[in-house]
């Protein structure tokens, strides 16, 4: 069907992410230029490369990041999947994810950029013999949204840079011991918090249902609970947040350093623990400690966000801890870069375009 699609449509150029793979190929048999969109941070798919022993690699070691499997509770999850799988649907997941890199014209875009991956990037083009060109990070604008309005405006009556933004994703749902934790962890951080609480659909139960007993009523003037979904990049580019407790996706990892708020990391599964130990790397993260068998405990949450909003013992206001100078000094780097770089991957594709014709 897709082959039909694209023979049909024509297009001038083709640009393709990992979850198809196989469409470059189908474009390279209709003199289509296809462009491979990594969707994942560089120091994630360098790792996938050699987690697959791709044989085209010659190299026998990843380099730079230690990326401990032993004593994280995730990358063993993630580890122990892999192995189990058949040996050669392993290999041949490697290899489709190489081919596909590898049949990228001329150059690979990343949704990265230098200032927070450059080495990685540099070892991915090393990795794949191609250009690798950074155009992220790529964030949807933040729109006025009178659906959310009193999260906002509950937001706007805290003091500057004494919030955290808790949210994890649309894909894991937290089981109610695990949300437990959580709301005493920030309970005992005694930080002011928004909390994203999401359950699958079909799922009716209420917050105060989820919520320990007495706890929103305890934490009223502390914490906004929300059910659902929260306008996220919106709330993270508020002057009064200064932390995200995430699990750590990359696009919240790129929504929060565009930004300038660092990260207290509850990596969950997948790339999310690479994530989270690449923020604490460059020194705009903290990675919540977690029990051997990944079970969260309030007080290691609490001693996280400790380090990340430090709290005046007087008057409660929050005080800039080394990480939030950090990140706000990453993302005024990236906004002084502007779309220098993007205008760049722009009139490369243009000339892949002018090739066809």
């Amino acid at each position: 069907m897709f082959y039909d699609i694209i023979s049909t449509l024509n297009p001038e150029l083709l640009i393709y992410d990992g979850f198809q793979p196989w469409a470059a190929s189908h474009a390279s048999s209709l003199n289509i230029p296809s462009v491979h969109l990594i969707t994942t941070g560089a120091v994630t798919m360098s790792h996938f490369l050699h987690l697959f022993h791709v044989d085209e690699i010659k190299c026998d070691e990843f380099r730079f990041l230690p990326i401990h499997c032993h004593d994280n509770h995730e990358m063993r999850k993630f580890v122990e999947m892999c192995s189990s799988a058949n040996e050669e649907e392993v290999i041949d997941i490697g290899v489709l994810c190489f081919r596909s890199l590898h049949l990228s014209k001329s150059f690979i875009l990343i949704n990265t950029c230098i200032e927070i991956e450059d080495k990685y990037i540099k070892y991915l083009s090393l990795l794949t013999k191609k250009e690798v060109i950074p155009i992220g990070p790529l964030i949807r604008e933040t729109m006025d949204d009178d659906e959310h309005e009193e999260i906002i405006e509950w937001l706007q009556k805290k003091e500057e840079s004494s919030c955290v933004l808790a949210s994890f994703g649309s894909e894991y749902y937290m089981s109610n011991k695990e949300i437990e934790e959580i709301a005493r962890g920030l309970e005992l951080s005694n930080v002011n918090f928004i909390w994203s609480l999401k359950f699958p659909t079909g799922v009716n139960t209420s917050k105060e249902e989820a919520m320990p007993r007495g706890y929103l009523e305890r934490m009223k003037h502390k914490g906004l609970v929300v059910k659902g979904w929260v306008p996220q990049a919106k709330i993270l580019s508020n002057k009064r947040i200064c932390g995200f407790l995430s699990h750590c996706g990359w696009n919240s990892v790129l929504e929060s350093l565009a930004s300038g708020v660092p990260i207290i990391a509850l990596p969950i599964h997948l790339d999310q623990p690479i994530n989270a130990r690449l923020m604490e790397e460059i020194g705009v993260g903290v990675e919540v400690v977690k029990g051997e068998n990944g079970e969260i405990k309030g007080e290691e949450l609490a001693k996280a966000l400790r380090k990340v909003v430090m709290v005046g013992k007087k008057s409660g206001e929050a005080l800039e801890t080394s990480m939030n100078s950090k990140a706000k000094e990453l993302s005024e780097r990236i906004k002084l870069r502007g779309d220098k770089v993007i205008d760049g991957a722009v009139d490369k594709l243009l000339q892949l375009c002018k090739g066809k014709n």
